[in-house]
């Protein structure tokens, strides 16, 4: 014969398996559910080379808006690291010892993710006394005013009444350099200007085009 206390009990204990059972499996299910494919975190890099030489910059120290900053290796390779989703500047800010930078482009806004590389700069190392200036004079040694000067990758610059020019501030770097203005020659017609070798003053000599103005005879 069964002994009933025994059935009961076998009952109860199967019972409690399944009940077990079910909410481990159920647990799993919800776990699973749970779970966000991918990277929580992300990376931005890039490489930071010289302007002019195009060669690696090492040693430029770039920032992002929450602060955090790291510099550039031998290579100039950069590497920012565990950063959460969301939108970043980013920057060149200096050199490891100091010197301030000009960089193209001036920032980049990154947005994460994903991962974000080949955010590249080029710079140059602005020289705090790093310009170009001059004055263009008549042969006579009156000033010039008016006269345009180009600066090859700067810009230009106009002669005030004592026919003087500046640009400043400029990166080290060669550079062409021309006056122009209508009606007149100069001499020289353009200097190369070598930076920051070249910082004395550039001077230029303008002389009037005369125009012969033949009489008009009626016949």
């Amino acid at each position: 014969m069964f002994d009933p206390l025994f059935v009961r009990k076998a009952v109860v204990l199967t019972l409690l398996a399944i009940i077990l059972c079910f909410f481990f499996l159920r647990g799993n299910v919800a776990s699973s559910q749970g779970k966000v494919d991918g990277p929580t975190s992300y990376t931005i890099s890039g490489r930071v080379s010289h302007e002019f030489s195009t060669g690696p910059f090492s040693g430029v120290v770039l920032a992002i808006n929450t602060g955090i900053t790291v510099t550039t290796n031998s290579a100039g390779f950069f590497q920012f690291d565990d950063l959460p989703a969301g939108s970043y500047i980013l920057a060149p800010v200096t050199t490891a010892l100091g010197d301030s930078l000009i960089s193209f482009p001036l920032s980049r806004t990154v947005e994460l993710p994903p991962t974000a590389a080949n955010q590249d700069f080029t710079a140059e190392i602005v020289a705090s006394d790093a310009g170009v200036g001059g004055r263009v004079i008549h042969p006579n040694g009156q000033p010039v005013e008016g006269v345009t000067i180009h600066l090859s990758a700067i810009g230009t610059a106009v002669t005030d009444s004592d026919g003087r020019y500046f640009f400043f501030p400029v990166a080290p770097g060669e550079y062409t350099l021309w006056p122009d203005k209508a009606g007149y020659s100069f001499e020289p017609g353009q200097r190369t200007v070598r930076l920051p070798a070249d910082n004395g003053s550039q001077d230029f000599v303008a002389d009037g085009v005369h125009v012969v103005t033949l009489p008009l005879i009626l016949r």
